[in-house]
Formats: C-alpha cells, sequence, structure tokens
C-alpha cells in the first residue's frame, strides 16, 4: 500500500483502500500483539479514502457502509445532484441515495455498544484464532499449507502441491460442519 500510495500521490490522483473486510481488526492488529506489514490507513500519504463495512466484523446490520475521507476537498466529490429526475432537484452523498433510519440506528447502537474496548477484544479473539489455524496446519496438517504470513482475519489454506496433498476444497463441508463460515473463493 505505501508504494502505491506514493505513485497515486506523484501523479495527482486518489488512492482507496478497500478495507471493508478487516476495517474493524486492522486497528487493532498492533494492540493485539501482532504485527503489520505497513500501514494501511491514513498515516500513509497518498490515502485519500478508506471503506468500512460496519456488518462484517463491526457487527452492525447490513446495508449500511461508509466511506472515510483524508478531507474534505476528496470528500466533495462524492456527492451527486440532477435536475432531470422525474421529481425534481435530487440530491446525495451516496450512489444508492437515501438509507433506511433503521440501518442507520442500528449500526450506531452496535458501535456505541462495542466501542473501541469491545472491538478490540474482539479483534484479538479473531486473529489469535486465524493464528492458531495456521500453526496448526504448519504443524499438524503436511498435506495442507496456508498463503501468507500476514496477520489478518482472512486464512487462505492452499494445498502444499505435494503427492498425497489435500484438496482444499474438499475439507470445506467439514469445516462448515462445525461452525467455520468458509468461501470456497
Amino acid at each position: 500500500m505505501p508504494k502505491i500510495a506514493a505513485l497515486a500521490q506523484k501523479l495527482g490522483i486518489g488512492c482507496h483502500n478497500d478495507c471493508c473486510l478487516g476495517s474493524f481488526i486492522n486497528p487493532y492488529v498492533e494492540s493485539s500483539g501482532y504485527k503489520l506489514p505497513h500501514h494501511i490507513d491514513f498515516r500513509i500519504p497518498g490515502v485519500t479514502t478508506i471503506s468500512v463495512d460496519p456488518h462484517k466484523y463491526g457487527m452492525g446490520p447490513k446495508g449500511v457502509s461508509t466511506l472515510l475521507f483524508r478531507n474534505s476537498e476528496w470528500r466533495d466529490y462524492q456527492f451527486f445532484a440532477t435536475p432531470r429526475w422525474n421529481g425534481g432537484l435530487y440530491a446525495t452523498t451516496c450512489l444508492a441515495g437515501s438509507r433506511p433510519g433503521n440501518v442507520v440506528v442500528g449500526t450506531w447502537a452496535v458501535l456505541m455498544k462495542h466501542g473501541v474496548e469491545g472491538y478490540q477484544k474482539n479483534a484479538k479473539i479473531i486473529l489469535d484464532a486465524c493464528y492458531g489455524i495456521k500453526q496448526a496446519i504448519k504443524k499438524e496438517i503436511p498435506e495442507l499449507s496456508y498463503s501468507g504470513d500476514d496477520n489478518s482475519c482472512v486464512v487462505t489454506i492452499v494445498s502444499n502441491g505435494k503427492p498425497n496433498c489435500i484438496n482444499p476444497m474438499a475439507i470445506i463441508p467439514l469445516l462448515k460442519e462445525h461452525g467455520f463460515a468458509l468461501s470456497p473463493v
């Protein structure tokens, strides 16, 4: 991310960080005792926007996403208005138009309920679980491997490519039986 952001800054264009999945994990990686290979937020010069999905690890209701801007100048480009809407002048801050009030209030309520301390605690549990899965694969399941050593909320299980390896797709139904939510892509 730092190299991409630096290039964007040099070219005078925006650099967006799609942090939807990790937005309630990444801010707590270091305070959970793990290391980040680099920062992925506004501490990096050149990052202009970051997307956040409170309905994922933020535990809010689905239907609200947030776009954070480095400054109000970048936010000015977000607004849309048209005088040609059949109901008259139409202006909105987002592509989807207005949002139902119940999901906005639900998101606010869950943010207030958990707070920084609650999200810190959840992030540590998730990061510890991901680390544990990687260690178990490394030490106890030589027929599998995982991709990447980053400290994130995602574990990518892959075949180790050796004879007698396990097809990772074949273990999905078994893991689902034990309560894991897996994406086969």
